[in-house]
């Protein structure tokens, strides 16, 4: 896949926008992850500065992508549906500096170059929205079942001890 690269500081600085689709196949750490490459991921990126004066991208992905289920291990289509904001600093020391200031899980701090490439942000950003044991809500084979039906059938050993008062 060839590299979409940007300048973030130029491009959150004039408040740009770019959007786009990749196929999950043009994503090798992704793909790597799936038992199909057929999913397609959109993107949309617009750069801005932070109430607190900082450079910012916002990142939005949409899609699906085929990823093996961890309790009947067949496979599972895992919806892809991410908003990030990413402050942007210069260096590991300023973002630890600014990671500090805003103590706020809503952003993320990243220390990037003056040359980011786009598709990768994207690919690190969709790995890092999936989930890391995905699971049908109901498998569709039946052969496992779901947590709470595996409560539900469990006897208490209270109640087989119950048997014997009587």
């Amino acid at each position: 896949m060839v590299a979409v690269e940007i300048n973030p500081f130029d491009f959150s600085r004039l408040g740009e926008q770019r959007d786009g689709e990749f196929a999950v196949s043009q994503l090798p750490r992704l793909a790597k992850e799936c038992v199909d490459t057929s999913g397609l991921l959109r993107w949309r990126v617009g750069g801005g500065m932070h109430s607190g004066g900082y450079p910012q991208l916002l990142l939005a992905i949409t899609g699906e992508v085929c990823v093996t289920c961890q309790r009947c291990l067949q496979p599972y289509i895992c919806a892809i549906a991410s908003n990030a904001t990413l402050l942007l600093a210069r260096n590991e020391l300023q973002a630890d500096q600014m990671e500090a200031m805003f103590d706020d899980d809503s952003l993320d701090v990243i220390a990037v170059a003056s040359v980011v490439d786009l598709v990768q942000l994207i690919e690190d950003e969709a790995l890092l929205s999936m989930p890391q044991a995905p699971k049908h809500d109901r498998c569709p084979s039946g052969e496992a079942a779901s947590q709470s039906e595996i409560a539900t059938k469990k006897l208490s050993p209270f109640a087989a001890l119950k048997k014997f008062g009587h």
